[in-house]
C-alpha cells in the first residue's frame, strides 16, 4: 500500500478521517522526535528490543522478522536507514525505510519492548507522517507502507487505508497461495462474508471477493480505485436460480463468483 506524496501536506491533513487530524495535532505539540542513522551499532537494540518483540505480539507465528544480518544487507548493500522516534532522550521505537527511485520505501519497524502502550500513543503514525515529510524533501513522488494482510477485516489494512493510501499497480505478492475451495461450502460462504478479500484473478487483475455486494462496502475512494473487480459470491439458492456454473471461468476459480465491478 502507498500514499501518493502530496503537493500541499495541509490539504492532505484535511483530507483525513477527523480522529487522524485530532491525533496529528496531538503528536505535533509532543515531546516525539525523529532521527534517522544508518549506524550498524544500533542493530543488535533494534531486533532484540524493538522489532522481535512488537512483530511477535501482533503477527505472533505468522510474523516474517528480518534477521540482524538482513537488516545490516539493508543498511550496507540498499543504501537503508533507520528511523528512530525519541520521546526525550529515549528513543521508543525504530525501523528500516529507504529510497528506491521516486519512491520511499517504510520497512519493517518495532516500538519499543512490544509496549502496548507506546503503540496506542500513536508512535506508528508520527512514524508515517515523519516519514512523509521526508519523502517531501527528497523529491518522491510516493510513500511505500508496505504490506498489508489481503483481508478487508485485518486492522493493518484498515490502519493504513486511513492514510488515503491505495495499492500500486506494481502490487508485490509475498507467495502466491492457491486455495481450492467449494463455493457452495456453508463455511467459505461464511468467510467471505466476514472476511472481504483481496484476491488476484486468473488475468492478473486485483479483485476483491464478498459475499456482498461492492456498494455496501465501505472503502476509501483512493483504495476503491485500486481494485479491478469486485466479485460477489453467489449464494446456493441464487446459483441454482440463475444456473450458475460451479466450476472455474477464464477470469475467476468458480462462476459463482458473479462480477460486479462498478463502472
Amino acid at each position: 500500500m502507498h500514499i501518493a506524496v502530496p503537493n500541499d501536506l495541509n490539504e492532505f491533513i484535511e483530507q483525513l478521517p477527523q480522529d487522524r487530524r485530532q491525533l496529528l495535532k496531538r503528536l505535533h505539540k509532543s515531546q516525539l522526535r525523529a532521527v534517522f542513522s544508518s549506524s550498524l551499532d544500533f542493530i543488535p537494540e533494534f531486533y532484540k528490543s524493538f522489532l522481535l518483540p512488537s512483530m511477535h505480539l501482533a503477527h505472533g507465528n505468522e510474523s516474517v522478522i528480518l534477521s540482524p544480518s538482513k537488516v545490516k544487507h539493508e543498511i550496507v548493500e540498499q543504501h537503508a536507514e533507520f528511523l528512530q522516534i525519541f520521546n526525550d532522550n529515549q528513543c521508543i521505537a525504530a525501523g528500516l525505510c529507504k529510497r528506491s527511485g521516486s519512491t520511499f520505501k517504510l520497512m519493517q519497524s518495532g516500538w519499543l519492548n512490544g509496549s502496548n502502550s507506546i503503540l496506542k500513543d500513536g508512535v506508528q503514525a508520527f512514524r508515517i507522517w515523519t516519514a512523509l515529510q521526508h519523502a517531501k524533501q527528497l523529491g518522491c513522488h510516493t510513500l511505500d507502507l508496505g504490506g498489508s494482510p489481503p483481508f478487508l477485516s485485518d486492522g493493518v489494512l484498515n490502519y493504513k487505508m486511513r492514510w488515503n493510501a491505495s495499492i500500486s499497480d506494481s502490487f508485490e505478492q509475498f507467495g502466491s497461495p492457491f486455495l481450492l475451495i467449494d463455493p457452495q461450502h456453508t463455511d467459505v460462504q461464511s468467510f467471505f462474508h466476514r472476511h472481504p478479500t483481496l484476491i488476484i484473478d486468473h488475468e492478473g487483475k486485483l479483485g476483491l471477493c464478498s459475499t456482498s455486494p461492492p456498494d455496501s462496502i465501505k472503502l476509501k475512494h483512493t483504495f476503491s480505485n485500486s481494485i479491478a473487480r469486485f466479485w460477489r459470491l453467489a449464494s446456493p439458492i441464487e446459483a441454482l436460480e440463475k444456473q450458475l456454473s460451479i466450476e472455474p471461468t477464464p477470469q475467476i476459480a468458480s462462476g459463482w463468483f458473479v462480477n460486479e465491478s462498478r463502472g
